[in-house]
């Protein structure tokens, strides 16, 4: 599986469409930026569909590459999927970039706060306890 596009992020975690390399099938899921999930655990999912994965197809990861520090990329509006170097790339790590950044991030957890514990509530309503669901992409 591959990402072909992030959904959001609004910290180190993230929702993203990720696209198996041999049969096409897509699936919106988590993921967490680090290097990590980009070297073990991404080359390691499984297609629902076909049930390969990177590694059971031969595709090699990429050691070293960094992670995606763009600043579009990371608020789910570039379609790129990775950074090609365009000419909209801002990075998150840059001087004035990384100030909006963090304040991107910080107006991001204020924002879904209210709608968090909305949801908590109707789960405790509801007698369950609320967890991520992975979902056949319908987009």
């Amino acid at each position: 599986m591959k990402i072909i596009k992030m959904v959001n992020q609004p910290r180190r975690d993230f929702r993203a469409i990720y696209e198996c390399e041999d049969c096409g099938y897509k699936v919106e899921r988590i993921g967490y930026d680090d290097r990590n999930f980009y070297d073990n655990v991404i080359p390691n999912i499984e297609c629902r569909k076909c049930g390969k994965s990177s590694n059971t197809l031969g595709i090699k990861v990429e050691r070293g590459e960094k992670v995606n520090d763009c600043f579009w990329y990371r608020i789910g509006t570039c379609d790129a999927g990775t950074c090609a170097g365009c000419e909209t790339y801002l990075s998150i790590n840059s001087g004035e970039c990384k100030a909006i950044y963090a304040e991107y991030k910080k107006d991001m957890a204020e924002a879904i706060e209210p709608v968090r514990e909305r949801y908590v509530e109707k789960m405790k309503e509801m007698g369950k306890r609320g967890r991520g669901v992975n979902d056949e992409y319908k987009g």
